[in-house]
């Protein structure tokens, strides 16, 4: 699979995890090192999520690899973070609202 199929395929689970639920009131930015960024502005009347790239109240970094991990629940987030999987700038306690946001 290439980089822009991967993270077209992250973008399109973010966005359906997101869709319908109430707006998130953030902006944040997953950098996925080797695909590119998925983007939520949650500070619209919707959760809108592009792969644009733009300044977030929240960063976190991390490979596609990692974030499937996390999502499959092989790997724990906080871990990740412990280990240097996964970096963030920015409020943590941000950074677990948001997990609760994509959660399946």
């Amino acid at each position: 699979m290439t980089a822009s199929e991967r993270l077209q395929k992250a973008t399109d689970n973010i966005a359906s995890r997101v869709a319908g639920k109430p707006p998130f009131r953030h902006k944040v930015k997953l950098i996925l090192s080797d695909a590119g960024v998925v983007f939520v502005d949650g500070t619209a009347d919707t959760n809108i999520v592009t792969n644009d790239d733009g300044p977030a109240d929240l960063t976190m970094e991390s490979t596609v690899a990692v974030m499937q991990a996390i999502d499959s629940g092989e790997l724990d987030p906080f871990s990740a973070f412990m280990q240097g999987k996964l970096s963030i700038e920015g409020d943590q306690g941000l950074a677990a609202a948001f997990g609760t946001l994509i959660e399946k």
